[in-house]
């Protein structure tokens, strides 16, 4: 189906084949570059249980975050579908997992919206290795310290409900 879409659109886009391949295989390089160099063996590093969904909608992160327990959702903005923004309102509805956007998109009114969804951090791309690093193990220290908080209440609760027979 891709290929016949790809066959019919083309020509009708008006620009050459060899310039639409050439900018896909750069943007994909691109992409794959950032995050297998960088990303991964950072977080590998850290610790964090993870799995990578490279090409993503939004509305697919949404779901893996209700269907899987999820350390960190770290994503762009500017995604198909859903923006990255209202991704992170919907998972905000249900989840509390720290979420970062990594993206090109570097105006105040984004990063307001970001924050206001729900965003937890917010970078800017090209962005600096040693800041990501700092800023996932914020969150990662931060994400640990609202799980303890919060099974410290549901000992304080269970406690309590003990006392009252």
């Amino acid at each position: 189906m891709f290929i016949i879409i790809c066959a019919v659109c083309i020509p009708i886009s008006g620009f050459s084949p060899a310039y639409l391949l050439n900018e896909i295989i750069t943007r994909l390089g691109r992409n794959a570059f950032l995050i297998l160099s960088l990303l991964i063996p950072i977080m590998a590093g850290m610790g964090l249980n993870f799995g990578m969904t490279l090409g993503a909608m939004a509305a697919e992160i949404a779901l893996m975050c209700q269907s899987m327990e999820i350390d960190l959702v770290i994503m762009d903005i500017m995604m198909p579908g859903l923006s990255g923004v209202e991704a992170c309102a919907e998972i905000r509805k249900f989840s509390t997992v720290p979420m970062l956007f990594l993206t090109a998109r570097g105006k105040i009114e984004d990063k307001q919206q970001a924050y206001l969804s729900g965003g937890d951090d917010y970078l800017v791309k090209p962005f600096n290795v040693e800041r990501v690093v700092k800023t996932l193990n914020r969150m990662k220290t931060e994400a640990n310290e609202n799980k303890s908080d919060n099974n410290e209440e549901a000992a304080v609760i269970s406690n309590s409900e003990q006392h009252k027979d």
